[in-house]
């Protein structure tokens, strides 16, 4: 099989799918209310299909972090030192191509730049919670729970 270049996918792809007797070759993204559009290979345009995904799409890889290399074009994560928000553009003569959205330019930077996956709101309020901890990890469940609940980190009931 081919190599799939993502960099090349429309905004939205979620599978590349490669051209069989059946098929086109192109791009496939499934919408939260589960229609499914196709967008040919060298086409900006999705067209809505008749809600089934093939059985042999590729689904896009997403990056993990530093765990798995550099993060590929297209991909939004954050770069250190400072941790601000970048989208990496391209690859190009040892060194990568970025937008940093806070300094609203492009750059190059070389392959030993850090970067990270953008934290889920999530992963920041188990930091902040974690922070409450004034033992740093050693102090006992009940007791780490009443710091929480002191702190307000009680989840309400949906109604």
């Amino acid at each position: 099989m081919k190599e799939i270049d993502w960099s090349k996918a429309p905004e939205g792809a979620q599978w590349y799918g490669a051209r069989s007797d059946d098929y086109y070759e192109g791009w496939y993204k499934k919408r939260d209310d589960g229609k499914v559009f196709f967008c040919p290979i060298n086409k900006e345009t999705w067209v809505k299909t008749l809600g089934v995904l093939p059985d042999y799409v590729v689904p896009r890889q997403q990056w993990r972090g530093p765990e798995d290399g550099l993060p590929p074009v297209g991909t939004v994560c954050e770069k250190a030192p400072h941790w601000h928000k970048v989208e990496i553009i391209a690859d190009h003569d040892r060194g990568i191509v970025i937008y940093d959205f806070h300094n609203f330019s492009y750059y190059k930077v070389g392959i030993t730049t850090h970067f990270r996956p953008i934290k889920s709101e999530r992963d920041k309020a188990i930091e902040d919670m974690l922070a409450l901890d004034p033992s740093n990890g050693f102090t006992s469940r009940t007791d780490f729970c009443g710091i929480l609940y002191d702190a307000c980190y009680r989840k309400e009931p949906k109604q």
